[in-house]
């Protein structure tokens, strides 16, 4: 029971603790954030609009949870993320589920602890976005499929089953609704995953002989599968059917060939990505439990080398990596955050192996293989608030306020787990690092990604809105996306200078948005200046990308952005 309570605690201060704190980001959120404050404005529940035209690319469950949210609690930044951050708190409780019925009680509360504080998981929670929603959409669908169609029990130790006692039937009914939501949440990929991991380990468990040398049958009747896609027909079908009414036919090809074909088969949306390029975020996304990877290099190696047998639990959990990897990696088009599917089971694979070391093995033996694991995740969190210090000069620009109090505290975090590492009992080691890594992302949202409010854009939305109302809005380089949420006006998206600065030679009176350097060159070719009206400082996105850890020069990250007129 404990476990569970702590578990519940870490999901709270990870995923829901100042949810709010940031501004809406200049980035894919800002769709969702903005088309739900759209919805709630126009009224109209079955076509979302952002920026004031039709966005059908996307299906519509994520938006009708942000705009019911904001038609509740009123438009905030935390009710935009609310139904992300929550669904991330069930993908942990997933985990710790699947873990506990699946092997045991520390298990699940390991691989639920590695979902609730994995930096890259926590990060991509706290954004008003769909994927978390669907990761645990479809992880749940997975879950379900194989508990209604594996006909024996599994576990290391043949020991019972524990968690929820549902019928086969039930089960299945859990897994067409859970693949029908995630149908309405981002399409047909919610039902091509979880085939793709269900499918072999029903195969696998179809051809595998029993010790009495039978073989296992499906374990349903045809009255199971009609009930089951009567539930998924009945969640899935009424939002597509009435759209379709709407928007006719032209609606389902460009909405599945080419918003999902084209963006799984060619660089239309995306660009092509190297073979292995979800092993590297996966490896970064779980940070700092991925050192815990190096447990797994023996046993895979005496797998490989026919010293073991591979249990059923570990080859379900593979499967359900497996599958769903490779045709992530076959897709052209690959989005980092594509892979959070799989975080599940390899939170399961990792939380295995680290409670098997830590609590399973006598106590006097010495395991130098988990100490150096440990230490090694100690160490990635006292390097990551080292990181922050050095960045300070680019902090403190945009934030005066900025203390290296959070930084401190990853480090003194990194610390504390290598001495428990190296001087402590290993059965305390798990809930070490979990507590840790938790302290690790508090701090980090909290003097990382903590910028100072309002931000910039809301200091320019604020700036607009003083202003008489005029002919036109445009921003160019910063702001393209969220400046509509803060303003609820229209905004025109400027692509390049020339389009840019033709907008300003339009006649009657534009406001435009713009960084200053692109402002200086627009002027100096026009051989004009425009009033400026207000100006604020902001972080250049690419700080993220790991060049300021080399230079951390205030000048090359921290942008002015300026609101003029053309009047």
């Amino acid at each position: 029971m404990w476990r569970g309570a702590l578990l519940l605690l870490l999901c709270l201060c990870t995923f829901l603790l100042g949810l709010g704190r940031t501004a809406i980001v200049d980035s894919d959120e800002a769709f969702y954030a903005g088309a739900g404050r759209e919805m709630v404005a126009s009224g109209d529940w079955i076509t979302p609009h952002y920026n004031f035209e039709t966005r059908l690319n996307k299906p519509i469950l994520y938006y009708w949870l942000v705009a019911g949210t904001f038609k509740v609690g009123g438009v905030t930044e935390t009710a935009a993320r609310l139904w992300a951050a929550l669904s991330g708190v069930g993908l942990a409780l997933l985990a710790f589920l699947v873990g506990r019925r699946w092997v045991n009680d520390g298990t699940g509360f390991v691989a639920g602890a590695i979902v609730a504080t994995s930096i890259g998981v926590v990060l991509l929670a706290r954004q008003a976005l769909p994927d978390i929603p669907l990761a645990l959409f479809i992880s749940l669908a997975i879950w379900s499929a194989i508990e209604a169609t594996t006909s024996h029990a599994i576990g290391i130790s043949g020991a019972p089953k524990t968690g929820p006692h549902l019928s086969r039937r039930s089960w299945l009914l859990v897994a067409a609704a859970s693949l029908a939501l995630g149908l309405i949440t981002k399409g047909p990929i919610a039902i091509a995953l979880p085939v793709v991991a269900v499918v072999p380990i029903v195969v696998w468990e179809r051809f595998t002989r029993r010790a009495d040398g039978s073989t296992a049958t499906l374990p349903l009747s045809v009255l199971d599968l009609a009930a089951a896609a009567a539930v998924f027909i009945a969640i899935a079908a009424p939002w597509y059917v009435a759209v379709t009414r709407v928007h006719g036919l032209d609606f389902l090809s460009r909405f599945f060939l080419h918003e999902n074909l084209d963006r799984f088969a060619s660089e239309t949306f995306n660009e092509r990505r190297l073979p292995f390029f979800y092993f590297g975020v996966m490896a970064g996304g779980l940070l700092p439990w991925t050192a815990f990877g190096l447990l797994v290099i023996g046993p895979t190696r005496d797998v490989l080398m026919r010293r073991r047998r591979l249990s059923a639990t570990t080859a379900r959990l593979l499967a359900w990596v497996v599958g769903p990897l490779l045709l992530l990696s076959a897709s052209v088009g690959s989005q980092p955050r594509y892979i959070l599917p799989c975080i599940v089971p390899v939170a399961l694979l990792l939380g295995r192996s680290i409670w098997m070391r830590a609590a399973e093995q006598p106590a006097a033996h010495r395991d130098l293989l988990f100490t150096s694991a440990t230490t090694l995740a100690g160490a990635v969190l006292v390097i990551l608030g080292a990181l922050v210090l050095r960045v300070k000069p680019i902090l403190v620009g945009v934030n005066p306020d900025w203390s290296p109090i959070g930084a401190f505290t990853m480090i003194a975090a990194g610390a504390i787990t290598i001495a428990a590492a190296l001087f402590g009992p290993r059965r305390i080691i798990p809930t070490v690092v979990a507590v840790a890594s938790c302290a690790t992302v508090i701090a980090f949202n909290a003097t990382v990604l903590r910028t100072g409010r309002p931000e910039a854009v809301e200091q320019i939305a604020a700036a607009i809105r003083q202003q008489d109302p005029a002919d036109a809005l445009c921003a160019c380089g910063a702001f393209a996306r969220n400046l509509t949420f803060y303003t609820q006006l229209p905004v025109y998206v400027g692509g390049n200078e020339p389009e840019f600065q033709r907008f300003l030679e339009r006649p009657g009176t534009v406001l435009a948005v713009l960084n200053a350097t692109e402002l200086a060159r627009i002027e100096a070719n026009l051989q004009r200046q425009f009033p400026r009206l207000a100006a604020a400082s902001y972080l250049d996105p690419e700080l993220w990308q790991g060049g300021a850890l080399l230079n951390p020069d205030p000048a090359l990250y921290l942008k002015r952005v300026v609101l003029v007129s053309n009047r």
